[in-house]
């Protein structure tokens, strides 16, 4: 038996799952972008996003953006994967700074599944 440590998807990848409208950065980014891109993906995405904003029901994300950006600079997927972490990583460290205080059972995709038999910060008596 393996694990998964990932929950269900809850929206669809791409897309703000508590936005009510596409965001101006998002809108601008993505302008400007498909512009300058080198690529088909990020104007076809440009030309295409209220038709699927209205399939989805929610507004794009710069995610997506950053998807599109990345397949017009022809990355592959690990490379895009990876530019992608490293680029966030400044924000995981500020959210993990902030967050060090509920501890790490608290990390919502796996907290819950590790339970610990001889935990050694455990009251000896409980």
């Amino acid at each position: 038996y393996v694990e998964d440590i990932w929950s269900p998807f809850e929206f669809a990848p791409g897309f703000d799952p508590h936005g009510v409208s596409c965001t101006t950065p998002v809108k601008q980014s993505l302008a400007l972008l498909a512009e300058l891109s080198p690529g088909t993906s990020l104007a076809w995405l440009q030309g295409q996003r209220t038709r699927l904003e209205g399939q989805i029901g929610k507004p794009l994300s710069l995610v997506a953006v950053v998807s599109a950006a990345f397949h017009d600079l022809g990355l592959n997927p690990q490379q895009a994967n990876m530019l992608y972490l490293i680029l966030r990583l400044p924000g995981a460290a500020v959210h993990a700074m902030e967050q060090e205080q509920l501890g790490w059972k608290a990390f919502p995709a796996y907290g819950k599944g590790i339970h610990l038999s001889d935990d050694p910060n455990q009251d000896a008596t409980s």
